[in-house]
């Protein structure tokens, strides 16, 4: 993966048009971060947690290297404060999206792939604001006789876009600017390397989860069980964030107009969106999948003997299928990917071919 974070770097650096669009001062400014970029990534290993301590730098707000020059320092304390406000502008907007949820991954990287070039853009917080309704449309505005005429703004709800055309129009005319299709290769490069389960595959979306995994399951059995209890799937207790036991539940009306099933297959735990999730034994990431309906974004560890852990509506997965992970782990964030009202873990174990009930076998 980390490959592909040597291509966004090394693609402005070596790139004639883009040298000739930045002039050589910027271009002296930024390469020693591009350079720190390339050393990095080149000297990273196969982990999964190696690969992501570079654009993770930005986008996790991380400690800036002491080694990063003092001229560029400036710029990446930039963008993470910009990241921070669209981070704020965009939880006051999700408060009134009745269809879809934001991605900050998308937003922010899109920012960067449209700044990335320049030493440090001046926005204002009502043009951040703006930005990240550009990533909405307007569905209506609600009554509410208690606001005033002046908070018409607050009546508004909507929509996430999911057409990159319009999200593209939208930006470009708010930013007097052309994203380039430089830009929108960057933009690529930056989502993929940040939230590789974004590119997952759609393949399955709709069938059932025994239909599924079935081959998964099949190949499982044929494997010893790692062994020892299954951890929590966060970094502190997941006690008390359950929201929805496994088994019978209410049906629940989704915001499309969809009711669930009353049969609830995992444990739902409440946490904010971004909380880090992470692997509750050692395995192997066999199956990762991007779908609309059901899980949304979610993967499956294989932990032998027919024992499968299941993590749904994640809004970013940062392993691949293939990747041997350890208990504890970072794999996922959560999220409200697919079938969800709000930000939770959807977590199921299975055991030759039946989902059971995680409190059995979670510490």
């Amino acid at each position: 993966m980390y490959t592909k974070a040597i291509k966004v770097a090394s693609a402005i650096l070596f790139n004639k048009d883009a040298r000739k669009a930045v002039g050589k001062v910027i271009l002296v400014i930024l390469s020693p971060f591009l350079l720190f970029v390339l050393a990095i990534t080149a000297t990273a290993d196969a982990g999964t947690q190696h690969n992501q301590e570079v654009i993770s730098t930005l986008f996790e707000y991380k400690a800036i290297p002491a080694s990063v020059p003092v001229e560029f320092k400036t710029y990446l304390e930039s963008m993470q404060t910009y990241f921070h406000k669209i981070d704020e502008e965009s939880e006051k907007i999700q408060a009134n999206v009745q269809e879809g949820s934001l991605d900050l991954i998308q937003m922010k990287a899109l920012f960067l792939s449209m700044y990335i070039q320049e030493v440090a853009p001046t926005l204002s917080d009502d043009t951040l604001h703006e930005y990240v309704l550009c990533f909405t449309e307007t569905i209506a505005a609600e009554d509410k006789e208690d606001l005033e005429e002046t908070d018409e703004e607050l009546k508004k709800t909507y929509r996430v876009l999911y057409d990159m055309n319009r999200i593209k129009r939208n930006v470009e005319a708010l930013l007097h600017i052309t994203i380039t299709e430089e830009m929108m290769k960057s933009y690529q490069s930056i989502v993929s390397y940040v939230n590789p389960g974004a590119n997952a595959s759609t393949e399955g979306d709709g069938m059932p989860l025994s239909t599924q995994f079935a081959p998964l399951i099949e190949a499982s059995n044929k494997k010893k069980y790692v062994g020892g209890k299954m951890s929590s799937p966060f970094m502190d207790d997941w006690r008390n964030k359950v929201s929805s036991e496994f088994g019978y539940r209410s049906e629940i009306v989704l915001p499309d107009g969809t009711i669930t099933s009353s049969a609830h297959t995992g444990l739902d735990m409440a946490a904010p969106g971004g909380t880090p999730i992470v692997a509750v034994n050692d395995g192997e990431v066999v199956y990762v999948r991007n779908h609309q309906i059901g899980l949304g974004l979610h993967l499956v560890v294989d932990h032998g003997g027919g024992k499968l852990s299941v993590y749904g509506h994640t809004s970013r997965i940062i392993v691949q299928e293939g990747d041997k992970v350890k208990r504890g782990q970072k794999i996922a964030e959560v999220g409200t990917t697919g079938y969800s009202t709000g930000n939770h873990l959807h977590l199921e174990i299975w055991e030759n071919g039946n989902c059971q009930n995680p409190r059995n076998y979670l510490e």
